[in-house]
């Protein structure tokens, strides 16, 4: 619908189909690398971009107290990685691309994401279909997230940056 709305705004006609996520039905198996993280186990699926932000995440993460911040685990690759891996520290693992990214949601605590854009991501929704609270930038495709399903996500405002993200997360 967001997408949608930006097309005929540009004079687009267009019909919006809503992403969907199909829950496999299956028990999931923990990711042997998650048996010993602390908790709570943020984590955060895409790829390693600028339209993602996870140099915003890892800051935000980074700026909660140490003693509660667990761990946070991102999964995915992309050309950010080595600005990433300077700043990750011992409690932030980059995953890189993984096979069942819903193994790895099923077993974490929160899900994140800070990004700057999406169509409807179906990261979020697949977060969302495992049972994960999630915490979303404020972009209008995660607004519609929230106007679909009110409960669904606790939303931040990206214009507030780090201290923002970090206090939703906390």
């Amino acid at each position: 619908k967001t997408i949608n709305k930006k097309l005929s705004g540009e004079g687009v006609r267009s019909i919006p189909i809503q992403n969907g996520v199909r829950f496999p039905g299956v028990e999931f198996e923990k990711p042997d690398y998650m048996a010993e993280l602390p908790r709570p186990v943020y984590v955060s699926v895409g790829s390693l971009i600028p339209r993602k932000n996870m140099q915003l995440l890892v800051r935000a993460f980074h700026s909660i107290a140490h003693a509660e911040r667990g761990c946070l685990v991102i999964l995915g690759d992309g050309p950010e990685k080595p600005a990433l891996q300077d700043e990750v520290g011992n409690d932030v693992f980059l995953m890189g691309n993984v096979d069942n990214v819903l193994n790895h949601l099923a077993f974490a605590d929160v899900f994140v994401s800070g990004s700057l854009s999406e169509g409807l991501p179906n990261t979020v929704l697949e977060a969302l279909s495992v049972g994960l609270p999630v915490v979303l930038s404020d972009i209008e495709s995660h607004k519609e997230i929230v106007r679909e399903v009110p409960e669904a996500a606790t939303l931040f405002p990206l214009a507030n940056g780090v201290g923002a993200l970090a206090e939703s997360m906390a």
